[in-house]
């Protein structure tokens, strides 16, 4: 039963690490409003390449999960000790086996998937060289991500949330600086925006491991290559991870395409709905974090009832915040949209999608706190196989059939994500009630 002082812990991990989504959501914002002063080229540049670079990123995605799992898994079990961060070790060598050789890939095939991805030769000639210079800092993306899973697994986002602030601080300078060629640099243009998120990147890493050797000393952080089974295991948990997240980003690009199939206003429309949504998804994301270490650790320790309740918690928690969020859109639908959209006609195209979006945000709660508390479990392969399953076999089918096939509009489409979400909802419930995680041993 979810108690007022289980619900302050909750809050108390989660707090920071929805800070920091925040954070970053709000620095996105900042540099779009930086490249679209260099217009629409360069707007819809930025946009396709951030879509094909967390595709060619997905390998590396996975590092947070497996990191946080493993390192909350020990810290229940053992508290800190001289091995506690061997399975931060392993995320970092991971990051360098894997993103050494994606970087040089990508260079490669950045032109010709670029060029399959859209057609027009101006956003084409814009987008290859962002694209190219975000993606040098793919090493930098898998430490990152190793990292905040080691502070998100010892239960002290805090120092997460404090580098990444850091991060984005530095982002939005050099972008300022190299965007527009202010304070003597060189002005790059859209280039110059991906020129300054490999120095964000590059600080931020820089500043994880400062942190890491003055709050880790004598933890083992460094100390050599992990010999525990840290670097196996953060592979198969992390593997998974990395499917779906490629999985649900291939997904995302293949449905904007179809809802492009029924027409330039309902992109406009659909666009603006799944940002809204994004926004209102960030508290229950944080909980699902915190319900992830909350989980692992209460498993090190052979508390399984305990695990058990931290993710019904979390999950009646996340309901009852991500429901506020969602009242003003299913409520005041044209009061939200028209501060976005300033066409009547499409407003009304969003109007009904969004309603729907925002009676389903509840649901999204569920959904995000209960796959969190099944990745802290370890059991990364049945959350893979369930979203990928929901999302391929049956949400895009349906939208392509009901959308492009059939003729019907936006509120139609919506229905389908309505329906999908309550599908992986009850999904993940009946995983989380089955405990098969608790037997899991990583």
């Amino acid at each position: 039963m979810l108690t007022l002082s289980r619900a302050k812990t909750i809050g108390k991990l989660a707090f920071p690490i929805i800070l920091a989504m925040i954070s970053v959501n709000l620095i996105s914002l900042v540099d779009v409003y930086m490249v679209g002063q260099l217009g629409d080229n360069a707007l819809a540049a930025t946009t396709i390449g951030g879509f094909a670079a967390n595709l060619l990123m997905a390998p590396v995605i996975g590092l947070n999960a497996a990191v946080q799992a493993l390192t909350g898994r020990r810290f229940g079990a053992d508290g800190a000790n001289e091995r506690l961060c061997f399975p931060l070790n392993a995320g970092l060598i991971w990051s360098l086996i894997l993103g050494i050789p994606l970087t040089a890939l990508s260079w490669w095939i950045v032109p010709g998937f670029v060029g399959f991805l859209n057609n027009d030769p101006g956003v084409v000639t814009e987008a290859i060289p962002y694209m190219r210079f975000f993606l040098l800092g793919i090493v930098f993306i898998g430490m990152s991500r190793a990292f905040q899973g080691y502070w998100n697994g010892l239960g002290k986002p805090i120092f997460y949330f404090s580098t990444v602030l850091i991060g984005h601080a530095v982002n939005i300078v050099m972008n300022y600086m190299f965007i527009f060629g202010n304070w003597g640099a060189p002005r790059l243009g859209v280039k110059g925006a991906a020129v300054g998120s490999l120095i964000s990147m590059a600080v931020m890493v820089l500043a994880y491991f400062a942190l890491g050797f003055v709050k880790s000393k004598g933890q083992g952080f460094l100390a050599g290559l992990p010999k525990d089974g840290s670097f196996k295991t953060i592979m198969r948990l992390g593997l998974p991870v990395s499917v779906q997240s490629s999985s649900f980003n291939a997904g995302y690009v293949v449905f904007i395409w179809m809802v492009g199939l029924v027409g330039t206003a309902e992109v406009a429309a659909a666009g603006v709905i799944m940002n809204l949504t994004m926004v209102a998804i960030l508290p229950g994301m944080g909980l699902g974090i915190s319900a992830a270490t909350l989980v692992s650790q209460s498993l090190g320790r052979q508390e399984p009832e305990n695990a058990t309740q931290w993710g019904w918690d979390a999950a009646i928690l996340s309901v009852a915040i991500m429901a506020l969020f969602g009242f003003p859109m299913a409520l005041f639908p044209d009061w939200v949209l028209g501060i976005f959209i300033h066409n009547p006609e499409t407003v009304a195209l969003a109007r009904g999608p969004l309603r729907l979006a925002g009676l389903s945000v509840g649901m999204l709660g569920i959904s995000f706190t209960l796959m969190h508390s099944l990745l802290g479990a370890g059991d990364n392969k049945r959350v893979m196989k369930a979203s990928i399953s929901w999302q391929w076999g049956f949400m895009l089918p349906l939208v392509f059939l009901v959308g492009p096939t059939l003729g019907n509009g936006l509120m139609a489409i919506w229905f389908v994500q309505l329906v999908y979400c309550a599908m992986l909802v009850m999904t993940y419930i009946l995983l989380w009630r089955g405990r098969r995680w608790q037997s899991i041993r990583i």
